[in-house]
């Protein structure tokens, strides 16, 4: 069940890139990093989505690693380009959550892979820079 308290801990986390283009990002914050990347790689748009701790419930780490892999094997299937990912809690109360920054994906399609792992949110960010909690479930 998505509560208050989840949503708070969604918007509270801090996002981090964690391939050569390493930056931290927050839901609401511009981030003139995210101009640059979307320069970079010749895109607009992009998508924080995890496959960890489907609907918030904590699952053990194998389960959550294979989730991940799985994942990333539909992403290399699909053609489509991502940076490796993890959100953290700043509060310590959830362990991080690995997982990718889904490159040059609209909304609709970054909604639903949310919604295919289960998950009660992405972020996604347009062209603005400004990244955006999206509930999907």
């Amino acid at each position: 069940m998505l509560t208050t308290e989840l949503i708070k801990a969604y918007l509270n986390a801090n996002y981090f890139i964690l391939e050569k283009e390493q930056f931290k990002f927050q839901i609401g914050a511009y981030s003139k990093d995210f101009e640059n990347l979307f320069k970079q790689y010749n895109v607009n748009t992009g998508s924080f989505i995890s496959a960890y701790n489907p609907r918030s419930q904590p699952t053990i780490q194998i389960q959550n690693k294979d989730k991940h892999r799985r994942f990333k094997n539909r992403l290399l299937k699909d053609s489509l380009r991502f940076l490796e990912a993890v959100s953290t809690d700043p509060l310590g109360n959830w362990p991080p959550e690995y997982g990718f920054l889904v490159l040059g994906v609209n909304k609709n399609k970054a909604i639903q892979f949310g919604i295919s792992l289960c998950q009660n949110a992405i972020v996604y960010i347009d062209f603005k820079a400004v990244p955006e909690l999206i509930l999907v479930d």
